[in-house]
């Protein structure tokens, strides 16, 4: 039997006939619009939706590319290069979390080894906030100058300071707390002081919900606990009025060595009768086991991970460049670009991609001619403290000044969406009679 399928339009139900002039119905098509992309596509709003999944694809994507950089910034910036020419004879201390835990090794520490440290929190020096102020509000103190005396670690230092409220002429809070500031953070330099701005619960909220505050923050500066310091009131109440003499005290470090725990004054310490030096900068969520290594391994380690985490990098930029300015790798690739002569001695391979390829004597070279190797990768002209540059420039900037503006779409997009909409409709002329 021979059947007949005729279409008036893309958009109209097939009409089928059969060759005993019987018409066979169709399957009957829904009452309720399409609502997936094709009906979309078809209903006139597939421009805008294929372009705002393109922008959240950008977006996306742009978010990934800033946390790769942060990534690499940071893997950079841990690098450990040993002292001296032989790496080979280098002891290094390895910290699992460089941003909480920083140690370094001498030759004389145990190697290898592994040492437990915990930081719970670290020292903090005593500070003192006064209590939230109005900014724009009106001083109340009597006009004229108020004498205080400051003492830090012992040293009285005679301050004064002149408020005005007197014909006509009244400071703002904002401007005493300002200049409070900066007569106490110039009077010595154990001592920091700032205007700190914050927001509060509005005593009426229906006219707004927070309400803006100024506070001057003394606190002391240095390693660990700062400076131990007081303020006392000479002629006049600044002091008392703004409870400058309240302060919260330093807080000692709590640290677990060992498996004992300890409190110190200062963030540093020391492993392995002293041969392994520590800085505690932050909490390290339990113990971590600090590791002493001998050798070359550790920096050329570290080397071939930077060099892994720049090649990944450029090959995401590469794989969604039609979201992307060209700018982005441009930048990027520009610091191996001017030294890619040099590469080749330390067995590293430039691409014409950008990219840099590793060879089976890269360790070796590190190793055996470290002075050329620390030269051309780490030395203030070397690649990486460039790259490290490059980087930091990047992360510096919007990161939607490196997305391509998706007005268009690229052929390859249009051809993609042609090739769905026959697939569709194809599909969907099968399902309606079948």
């Amino acid at each position: 039997m021979a059947v007949t399928v005729i279409y008036q339009g893309i958009k109209d139900q097939p009409l089928l006939v059969a060759g005993q002039g019987r018409h066979v119905s169709p399957r009957p098509a829904p009452d309720k619009a399409d609502p997936g992309a094709m009906g979309l596509y078809f209903g006139g709003g597939a421009p805008h939706l294929h372009l705002n999944i393109r922008q959240a694809e950008q977006e996306r994507v742009l978010a990934e590319v800033r946390q790769r950089l942060y990534s690499l910034a940071l893997t950079i910036d841990n690098l450990t290069p040993p002292e001296g020419d032989t790496p080979a004879t280098a002891v290094t201390a390895l910290s699992p979390t460089p941003q909480a835990l920083s140690a370094t090794a001498d030759q004389e520490a145990t190697a290898p080894a592994s040492h437990g440290v915990e930081v719970q929190w670290t020292a903090a020096p005593g500070q003192v906030l006064s209590p939230p102020q109005n900014p724009v509000a009106l001083v109340d103190l009597d006009d004229g100058e108020h004498t205080f005396t400051l003492t830090v670690d012992g040293v009285e230092h005679q301050l004064s300071v002149m408020v005005h409220n007197s014909n006509g002429q009244v400071d703002t809070q904002e401007d005493l707390l300002g200049r409070l500031a900066r007569v106490i953070g110039g009077a010595d330099a154990g001592l920091s002081a700032q205007v700190v701005f914050g927001q509060e619960d509005a005593h009426d909220p229906d006219h707004r919900l927070l309400n803006r505050t100024a506070r001057l923050l003394i606190q002391g500066v240095g390693p660990g606990q700062g400076a131990s310091f007081s303020l006392a009131d000479g002629q006049g109440s600044l002091v008392a009025a703004y409870h400058l003499d309240s302060q919260s005290p330093p807080r000692s470090a709590s640290l677990r060595l060992g498996g004992a725990l300890t409190a110190q004054e200062s963030n540093d310490f020391s492993l392995d009768n002293g041969h392994v030096s520590a800085t505690a900068l932050g909490t390290t969520g339990g113990v971590v086991e600090l590791k002493v290594e001998a050798g070359a391994g550790p920096i050329t380690r570290q080397l071939a991970s930077v060099i892994t985490q720049y090649n990944g990098l450029l090959s995401y930029l590469d794989s969604h460049a039609d979201l992307l300015r060209p700018s982005l790798k441009d930048r990027l690739a520009r610091p191996l670009e001017s030294r890619a002569a040099q590469m080749p001695a330390l067995g590293l391979k430039p691409t014409a991609q950008g990219k840099l390829l590793p060879s089976s004597q890269f360790a070796q070279r590190v190793s055996g001619d470290y002075p050329t190797a620390r030269q051309v990768l780490l030395d203030s002209q070397g690649w990486l403290p460039a790259l490290r540059a490059k980087v930091g420039q990047v992360l510096a900037m919007d990161q939607e000044a490196f997305g391509a503006v998706l007005e268009t779409d690229s052929l390859a997009q249009q051809r993609r969406r042609a090739w769905l909409v026959l697939e569709q409709t194809a599909s969907g002329i099968l399902d309606r009679y079948f």
